[in-house]
């Protein structure tokens, strides 16, 4: 009976890693857009 539940706990870390390189991966984008329309608001000042 606790095989099952030892099963499904590793099924569940498992997911967890899957999830938590989604996060990272979706941070990275993130910070990345960030930047670029840091880049456009401030090439916009120049131009104005």
């Amino acid at each position: 009976m606790n095989e099952g539940r030892k099963n499904l706990s590793d099924g569940n870390h498992q997911e967890g890693d899957d999830l938590q390189k989604r996060v990272e991966e979706l941070e990275r984008k993130v910070n990345h857009l960030e930047k670029v329309i840091q880049r456009q608001l401030r090439l916009g000042r120049m131009v104005d």
